[in-house]
């Protein structure tokens, strides 16, 4: 699995046959929302789409809680915990 150093979401467009994210564009209309993972070279991975925003936050919700429970396996791993 890639660790990821954050995620984020983003609003999206379909236009012209391709995906444009609006980052900053607050009167432009989305069509989704998606989810990204951050690298450690800050590169973004498009995780997954999602309809609504609502639907977003909770994929990032579990994302994020998937990493904190990683995070904490390996603490205990490197004090020799567990």
């Amino acid at each position: 699995m890639t660790n990821y150093v954050s995620y984020e979401i983003e609003r999206c467009r379909e236009y012209g046959g391709r995906v444009e994210v609006l980052t900053g564009r607050d009167s432009m209309p989305g069509d989704f929302w998606t989810v990204y993972g951050r690298l450690p070279n800050g590169e973004a991975q498009a995780l997954s789409d999602h309809t609504t925003l609502e639907a977003a936050r909770a994929e990032l919700g579990r994302l994020e809680a998937d990493r904190q429970r990683r995070m904490d396996e390996d603490y205990r791993e490197v004090c020799g915990r567990g």
